[in-house]
């Protein structure tokens, strides 16, 4: 986002680049590891509308991102070692760039009018398939025509990219306007919308409250939002500071961390915070580790697995997370786990 960049031999320069690598590989570790999880707990996680689309939303988010940062370590490639056809390919990258970073904030906007439409329009419900067409159409189609007019406005003038970097044009055409506005405004519009939902759920209107297993959904898109869209914002928020020339190097650093880094956030806070995903985890591992346990034994019928809800390894978990659960038995006949003195789940 700064116009300038620092010396190619300075200390900052060399400092930047440590904390880029490092944070993207993180990063993009961490993007895969969410995706991973969400294909694992789909369909326990999965099972009514409100959370369908949820987690649509957070699988959409982590791979733009995690394409966006891939592009972003391409064209880093093609500037440093200067290859061939490297102007081409440099505009190439920055396009991809443009356009899968958009795609992160316009899905996260996606996530936020869900929320607001679940919650305000309560007598009206749309069809799944009918939400999913909206959701993409907003979280790819806008990206797409934003990227399309910017690089098709700019770069018959030769001015869609920088001259020292692989990202939109600055001191020329003004292009990384066409980043910034649409992400801050998205921001604005994601933290007016939590603000909202948030005083909706506490003091609900006569006939608007919803039932408890939509209200726990709800309660974890808020809180995906609530968390996400400030990290998310603040990035680029520190990122305005180094616009201006001769900015501190402190505003550089804070904003490299906190751009490097987003994979991460974006799997504890989005994906491993929800209590749904832990349990679904929690439950995976204990069938998988009894069944482990019961075919190698047949004289110790009663093992606790490892990973079973009663565990200590699973009640220190639980206890990170602020929650305590019943101690549970083997699964039944019926392959479903069996709470202590109580009917199968």
């Amino acid at each position: 986002m700064s116009p300038d960049s620092p010396d190619p031999d300075s200390l900052l320069k060399i400092l930047l680049d440590i904390i880029s690598y490092i944070g993207l590989c993180f990063s993009i570790l961490s993007l895969a590891a969410c995706l991973v999880v969400e294909a694992v707990v789909w369909k326990s996680v999965t099972k009514n509308r409100t959370s369908y689309m949820r987690h649509i939303c957070i699988v959409n988010i982590a791979a733009s991102l995690l394409v966006a940062d891939v592009w972003f370590i391409v064209a880093s490639t093609i500037r440093d070692h200067h290859y061939v056809l490297n102007e081409t390919a440099c505009v190439a990258a920055t396009f991809f760039i443009h356009f899968f970073y958009l795609s992160v904030f316009f899905w996260m906007l996606t996530l936020g009018l869900m929320l607001f439409y679940r919650l305000v329009f309560i007598l009206h419900d749309s069809s799944k398939s009918i939400q999913k067409v909206i959701a993409f159409s907003l979280g790819y189609g806008c990206p797409l025509i934003i990227s399309v007019i910017t690089v098709g406005a700019t770069q018959p003038r030769e001015v869609y990219t920088r001259k020292n970097a692989c990202w939109l044009n600055w001191e020329d055409t003004k292009a990384l306007l066409a980043f910034v506005i649409p992400a801050l405004i998205i921001v604005v519009v994601n933290m007016t919308i939590t603000v909202v939902v948030i005083t909706k759920i506490l003091r609900p209107s006569i006939g608007d409250k919803p039932n408890k297993q939509e209200k726990n959904s709800l309660f974890q898109i808020t809180k995906s939002i609530g968390v996400l869209t400030p990290l998310l914002g603040l990035t680029w928020g520190f990122g305005l500071a180094t616009v201006f020339q001769g900015s501190s190097a402190v505003f550089h650093i804070v904003f490299t961390l906190l751009n490097a880094f987003q994979g991460l956030f974006i799997l504890l806070f989005g994906c491993l915070w929800d209590q749904k995903v832990q349990e679904a985890l929690l439950k995976k591992f204990s069938l998988s580790r009894w069944s482990s346990q019961h075919s190698k034994s047949t004289s110790l019928g009663s093992s606790t697995p490892v990973f079973s809800m009663s565990s200590p390894i699973s009640r220190r978990f639980n206890n990170l997370f602020g929650k305590t659960a019943a101690p549970q038995g083997p699964p039944s006949s019926d392959g479903n786990l069996v709470s202590s003195g109580s009917s199968p789940i």
